[in-house]
């Protein structure tokens, strides 16, 4: 004990020793001050003495406090000095991570967190490692955000996340940085110390805001950009912006150029061009000048390749924008390119195409490009500008073919298609906001369709094929992907925040919301989305396959979907509508074939049927016409593409009808659904999603949604749907109904993961007005964007009875974004849906078919195909499309195996088979007892 006693006082002796030998505070940050500022001493003595100071810290209070900072600043200055960023960033991030783990110290700055982090971005920047340069500048911001603090560091980094993403082609993020860099600059004018800080906030503000307007350019959004520049120039006025003349001007050119008023539009660059000194800049000019007005519009090769000429010849000064300057040369050859390929001259094309590629680096490929590591492919700017020289090579070869008939400028060219469809996967899967991706999949929809030309004259149905699959729900099969890689804490982050970024952005739409709010519910929404990305860069970071499991997963060959699907299908049908023609592809066990047709009489065609199928009183009282027009549409598509029998899925594009409706031949009633079973899928590859990992979770079998009534709405009660869920139940043991005020959409959301099937009688609608469909429950509406769940479904079928439940937002290549959409997204395979506004009675009478098919085990495809043909015997009206031909069945059709006492009519038979099996065998086994008495000797 006195042993222990001693010990403890002489610890206590050498700390007070220690703590008199400590270096006073101020003395210490004078000193470090002092070597940090020498610019004679070398850079490695004043850390050797930084070094020693560090010593004679560590035991003192000054260790704990902004003074320890202040040291590995000072230490990291020096290697910044000597060129060794590695280091910088080493002691950087220790000082990062000492005010991270001491947040409550008063001595401890921890807005200084977000200096350190975009210092640590600057060096990863000179050391050319993108991904963590980005990940450093969202530390900071995050950091800024949540302390509402601003200085110029702040701004720096919200602008090169804004340059960053519009490099990368995700333009909605682009635009969401810029305009927080915008809103955060003319926040802290008022705090500007004097006139240099005043103008410095204002040119990060400017600035800011003409990158959004450029961004929406490359939207499409016309009308957006004009507006903002309108709203710019009118606030600041044309004298206030003179060192903007020439962007400003530049971006007026382009508008008009959308609006098709070339003279006003070479005006406007005339004037962009007289006051614009930067030689970049001009040389952007003088190219999109060059391509769009003279190019593209009035045909004058000569002088637009004079004019192309013109600009490569400028050479930048300013060293910050040699890589950006290199992709505008790569452009312009682009551009020199195509124009040469028009007049025939292949050889100079694909000369001016290799150029184009060496101003990456010279002698690199197109196949190298693509299969770069991550952090080398999005140091790429522009991607635009590489995904057009791509597509031109292609089309190039394309061309070539006309005039030569080589079959191999045709391999050549859907070798090529292939590579520029590889690098828009490659930018999509970098890209981390939805409406950029959608954006780009709509972008690249022209590609496909060129492809698909290629592989139609070339006979060759695998890469058709494969064109066909590239062309739709790409970004569906991506979030089916991702979620395989997710745990279930990272699924309940990503519901959470996708929870309150739908919340949020329903809030802004408001034309009232106050100013200080708006900003305040878009710092929010940052703060989300930020969640968002970060939750995916772990995933990246955690599975070092994720990418290459990411590209590979989007394909699927036709010899992979023939062996895995024809043992229960006739045909897999596709559909691509391009922008002058429509290809139908039929695949079956045995063939494959293409059809090209004329995309005018395929439009017409197919709308005058929807007008008919849809219109109860135009197809009841013009019913031959109607038959007429179903007869042409099949023929149309199906005359040189004989189906084979069995169960038939069809992958659609362009105008969505149901098939099943089309007429055969003039014999009455010789509907398609008479001799198939269809089902419509998002493509081939999702028919080869696992989705048994989810169905093997223990689950109850059904639950029911009537609300019956709609609280604060003017919508009609369902009358009846209570009764009919209510019959339901007799197919199901342990089914849960939910009826009247209990079918809430707390109630909907909190539960529906856990059943097998879910059928809901309701109202829905395709809310336009807001951009996404929504369904009522009785107490409110629930928005496609608000279906999320923080856990895996067990959920196999989703049967939703209400009118528009298939209708949502049209997106070219990845389809309409409904409900069963929405549903598959979730990791639930396949749902019913109606798609149009039907006859109450009738759709509860058709359910209540289906589900007493799909009762005595039937798929549910073939028990939706027996529902209908039964339906249409109940009466002469019943044989009308409009009433049956409404619900179609979309996804992967999972084995719903009947669950014990499912249905009471199955079970009385069941049963009875068994007392007589059991009586047939007890009299079998008397009867043999007997025989084997009589047997038996008397005596023995």
């Amino acid at each position: 004990m006195v042993k222990k006693v001693s010990l403890l006082f002489c610890s206590l002796l050498m700390i007070l020793m220690l703590q008199g030998q400590c270096p006073n505070r101020d003395s210490l940050w004078q000193r470090i001050g002092e070597l940090r500022n020498d610019e004679v001493m070398p850079p490695q003595t004043i850390r050797s003495r930084l070094f020693e100071l560090e010593q004679k810290m560590i035991p003192c209070d000054v260790w704990q406090d902004s003074t320890r900072v202040f040291l590995y600043r000072a230490i990291a200055s020096t290697y910044m000095a000597q060129g060794n960023y590695l280091e910088v960033i080493r002691y950087l991030g220790q000082a990062a991570d000492f005010i991270k783990t001491t947040p409550l110290k008063t001595a401890v700055k921890e807005a200084d967190l977000a200096t350190l982090y975009y210092y640590i971005s600057f060096c990863y920047q000179l050391i050319n490692n993108v991904p963590e340069r980005m990940k450093a500048l969202e530390n900071c911001i995050a950091v800024s955000r949540r302390l509402n603090f601003v200085d110029r560091t702040i701004l720096l980094a919200l602008y090169n996340r804004g340059e960053y993403f519009f490099d990368l082609g995700d333009y909605h993020h682009c635009i969401e940085y810029f305009k927080e860099c915008n809103a955060r600059s003319i926040q802290h004018l008022p705090a500007a110390i004097d006139r240099e800080d005043s103008a410095d906030l204002v040119s990060y503000s400017l600035s800011s805001f003409v990158w959004q307007v450029n961004a929406h350019i490359r939207l499409r959004e016309y009308e957006t950009a004009e507006t903002l520049l309108n709203s710019q120039v009118g606030q600041h006025g044309m004298p206030q912006l003179a060192a903007y003349k020439g962007t400003f001007y530049g971006v007026r050119a382009e508008m008009e150029l959308h609006k098709g008023n070339y003279e006003q539009a070479i005006s406007s660059f005339r004037k962009a061009l007289s006051v614009e000194k930067s030689n970049f800049s001009r040389k952007q000019l003088l190219n999109t000048m060059a391509n769009e007005v003279y190019f593209r519009h009035y045909q004058q090769y000569d002088k637009a390749m004079a004019m192309f000429r013109e600009a490569l010849a400028l050479k930048n000064t300013d060293k910050a924008k040699q890589k950006v300057d290199a992709f505008e040369s790569l452009n312009i050859l682009s551009n020199m390119g195509e124009l040469y390929a028009r007049q025939g001259n292949f050889d100079q094309a694909f000369v001016c195409y290799r150029k184009a590629l060496d101003h990456i680096q010279p002698g690199i490929t197109t196949a190298e490009i693509v299969s770069s590591p991550p952090a080398a492919f999005v140091d790429k700017k522009k991607t635009h500008y590489l995904t057009g020289l791509f597509i031109e090579q292609a089309n190039t070869w394309q061309r070539k073919y006309g005039h030569t008939r080589n079959p191999d400028d045709l391999y050549k060219a859907i070798a090529a298609y292939k590579e520029a469809d590889r690098l828009v996967n490659r930018i999509k899967g970098e890209q981390a906001n939805l409406n950029s991706k959608l954006f780009w999949r709509s972008n690249s929809h022209g590609l496909y369709e060129q492809a698909l030309q290629a592989c139609y004259a070339s006979g060759n149905m695998e890469d058709a094929f494969y064109f066909f699959e590239k062309s739709r729900a790409v970004l569906l099969n991506d979030q089916l992907a991702d979620q395989r890689w997710m745990g279930e804490q990272d699924i309940q982050q990503q519901t959470q925040a996708l929870k309150r970024i739908s919340t949020l952005n329903r809030a802004l739409e408001s034309p009232i919301l106050p100013p200080a709010t708006r900003n305040s519910y878009e710092a929010e929404r940052a703060e989300n989305q930020q969640l968002l990305d970060r939750l995916t860069a772990n995933i990246k970071e955690r599975n070092p396959f994720y990418y290459q499991n990411f590209l590979d997963s989007n394909f699927v060959s036709l010899q992979q979907v023939k062996l895995s699907m024809f043992k229960d299908y006739g045909a897999l049908i596709e559909v691509f509508a391009g922008d002058s023609a429509v290809y139908v592809m039929v695949v079956d066990a045995g063939n494959t074939r293409l059809r090209r047709i004329d995309k005018q009489i395929y439009e017409g065609l197919a709308n005058e049927f929807i007008r008919y199928l849809t219109n109860y009183d135009l197809q009841n009282n013009r019913y031959e016409d109607f038959a007429s027009i179903s007869r042409q549409l099949y023929q149309l598509i199906f005359d040189q593409l004989p189906l084979p029998k069995g169960r038939l899925i069809i992958s659609p594009d362009g105008a969505y009808f149901p098939f099943e409706a089309l007429l055969t031949s003039d014999r009455p009633g010789a509907f398609l659904l008479s001799n198939h079973a269809i089902s419509y899928t998002y493509s081939a590859r999702y028919l080869l999603n696992d989705f048994s990992a989810n169905a093997s979770r223990k689950a109850r079998p059904f639950m029911g949604f009537a609300p019956v009534q709609y609280a604060g709405t003017q919508l009609p009660e369902l009358l009846e749907s209570d009764r009919s869920l209510q019959s339901l139940t007799s197919y199901f043991s342990g089914a849960d109904n939910y009826i009247g005020k209990e079918a809430s959409r707390r109630n909907f959301l909190q539960h529906f993961t856990d059943y097998r099937i879910i059928q809901l009688y309701t109202h829905a609608m395709d809310n336009k007005e807001l951009g996404e469909p929504v369904i009522y429950f009785a107490d409110s509406l629930l928005y496609l964007s608000d279906l999320v769940s923080n856990k895996r479904p067990a959920t196999s079928l989703v049967v939703l009875s209400a009118c528009e439940t298939g209708a949502g937002r049209f997106y070219q290549g990845e389809g309409v974004f409904s409900f069963n959409r929405g549903f598959a997204a979730l990791g639930i395979p396949a749902a019913i849906t109606s798609l149009w506004k039907a006859d109450n009675k009738k759709t509860y009478a058709l359910t209540s078919l289906f589900y007493k098919f799909l009762s005595a085990g039937e798929p549910a495809d073939v028990a939706l195909q027996h529902a209908k043909l039964e339906f249409m015997k109940g009466s002469k009206e019943n044989m009308l499309p409009y009433y049956w031909a409404v619900p179609v069945l979309t996804g992967k059709i999972m084995e719903i195996p009947p669950p014990e006492g499912m249905s009471l009519w199955l079970i009385v038979p069941a049963i009875a088979l068994g007392i007589i099996l059991l009586m047939v065998g007890f009299r079998w086994w008397k009867g043999s007892r007997a025989a084997r008495r009589l047997q038996q000797p008397l005596v023995e």
